[in-house]
């Protein structure tokens, strides 16, 4: 698939700037945002290996720092759960492996990785914002490798096997329940300038029907189609994770970053882009990020416009466009490949 070879390309690549197009009615923003993602399933930018010591994550931490605050960058959106696991102590999911190696094995002792991220990247002036991924609880389907806190091992009805991955499953009000307590106990642990999900909602597709068939028998009444229910479960997620959010902590800024493709224009010639992407935001990952920023439960968009100017399926150009135009009243950064700024 065209954007999962673009993604791995990406992923590895450190500097993934979001760079300000526009904002509520073309206000200027108060502070231009020149944020990075810091990705942290695989190793991808941080840390670079697994590592328990303190001295160690600190030090390479501070480099990385350094290096973005030089190059006038702002901000740093960190992913902080990749995979139902946890970069920081707790109560809700385990170590990440990523992080100590083996997932659930304990950092050194009275050592919170996360607030050391959060006090380095103020100390030199730059916005901390916590990035989940929601739905992912795995990048395999090895069960007899998650540690005994891991949310599947708990809760193994949650559980979704799809395309080589293990999902908590969007259809239960349960799981709905779960992020939501993951996100209050970042508010309550942390102060954060931001939670950031990104586009990773219902999986991207992988040649095999999404085995959810039994959930939309229960839970799909009144709803047309399993895609109008499975795009309503999502929904209603990010209504519920925006509700707590501003209730709990309004200055947090909560923000999504979808696939750079809402719909195409052929099929959809009202709010569909001139664009030709095999997958798209709405159809595929049910994600209705336009509703969202209709509802307002979403302070910004980062959409992921990871193509260059000229390229006919999904012209950069012609992306950036087409989200001006429909933001809502909503800030909209665009998502660049540092590759080809």
């Amino acid at each position: 698939m065209l954007f999962q070879s673009l993604r791995a390309i990406l992923l590895f690549s450190f500097s993934l700037s979001l760079i300000s197009v526009t904002t509520a009615q073309d206000i200027p923003p108060k502070r231009e945002l020149r944020g990075v993602w810091v990705a942290t399933v695989s190793n991808i930018d941080f840390p670079a290996n697994p590592v328990r010591s303190a001295e160690v994550l600190r030090s390479e931490w501070e480099e990385k720092l350094d290096k973005l605050a030089g190059a006038g960058f702002n901000a740093v959106f960190v992913q902080v759960r990749p995979a139902a696991d946890a970069f920081y102590p707790s109560g809700l999911a385990p170590w990440s492996q990523y992080l100590t190696g083996k997932q659930g094995r304990e950092i050194e002792e009275d050592f919170d990785p996360m607030k050391m991220m959060i006090d380095e990247a103020r100390q030199r002036g730059l916005a901390f914002h916590a990035w989940l991924n929601p739905y992912r609880a795995s990048m395999d389907t090895l069960l007899d490798q998650l540690s005994e806190q891991h949310p599947l091992k708990q809760h193994p009805e949650w559980m979704v096997k799809y395309g080589g991955r293990l999902y908590l499953n969007p259809a239960l009000p349960e799981v709905r329940n779960y992020v939501t307590e993951v996100v209050l106990e970042l508010l309550m642990k942390y102060q954060l300038d931001g939670i950031h999900f990104d586009d990773y909602f219902y999986p991207y597709p992988a040649g095999e029907p999404f085995p959810d068939a039994a959930d939309f028998i229960k839970y799909g009444y009144g709803y047309p189609t399993i895609d109008a229910w499975r795009r309503s479960n999502v929904d209603k997620l990010i209504s519920q994770v925006s509700g707590m959010i501003r209730a709990i902590s309004p200055e947090v800024q909560f923000g999504v970053s979808p696939f750079g493709v809402y719909r195409n224009k052929a099929v959809d010639p009202l709010l569909g882009s001139d664009t030709r992407a095999a997958v798209t935001t709405y159809d595929d990952l049910h994600a209705d990020v336009l509703h969202w920023l209709q509802m307002g439960w979403v302070d910004y968009i980062a959409p992921q416009l990871y193509w260059n100017i000229g390229y006919e399926p999904a012209d950069y150009k012609v992306l950036v466009e087409w989200w001006q135009s429909h933001r809502r009243g909503r800030p909209v950064f665009a998502g660049m490949a540092a590759y080809k700024v």
